[in-house]
């Protein structure tokens, strides 16, 4: 994930209306090695978030390439993690995802939680926020 982009994932009461979101990490080196994915937010980071804020991240099978339509999205394949999101405090926060063997590509849908959550999460995706892959030599 290179520069910044606005991440939105939202969700309303009868799921007839949502956004989701796609993220994926290429260039991966080293593997066998384990690819921990976190969110990563500095102190005081601006966020938007309301109602029931639990994220669901999904593998999918397919790379994403470039700009994709709805219906050619990749599929979510397996529940990877959940994440609860809340406005930063005075202090940084990380929330650890889940982590896997390294391979060159991970990619990964975001969902709202819920079949019938009502909640909306936005930030500013970014080096300094957000969805990150850090690479683990050792636990």
């Amino acid at each position: 994930m290179g520069g910044t982009s606005t991440f939105l994932v939202s969700q309303n009461s009868n799921a007839s209306s949502f956004q989701e979101a796609l993220v994926q990490f290429t260039n991966i080196v080293a593997e066998g090695e384990r690819c921990q994915l976190e969110l990563d937010f500095p102190a005081a980071y601006e966020m938007t978030s309301d109602g029931d804020t639990q994220m669901n991240i999904w593998t999918v099978k397919e790379e994403i390439n470039g700009t994709v339509s709805w219906l050619e999205s990749p599929k979510c394949d397996s529940l990877f993690g959940t994440a609860i999101m809340q406005p930063s405090s005075n202090r940084p926060t990380t929330i650890i995802i889940n982590s896997v063997n390294c391979k060159p590509v991970h990619s990964y849908r975001i969902t709202m939680a819920g079949a019938f959550a009502t909640g909306t999460v936005m930030y500013t995706q970014g080096k300094m926020a957000g969805f990150k892959m850090r690479h683990c030599s050792s636990y």
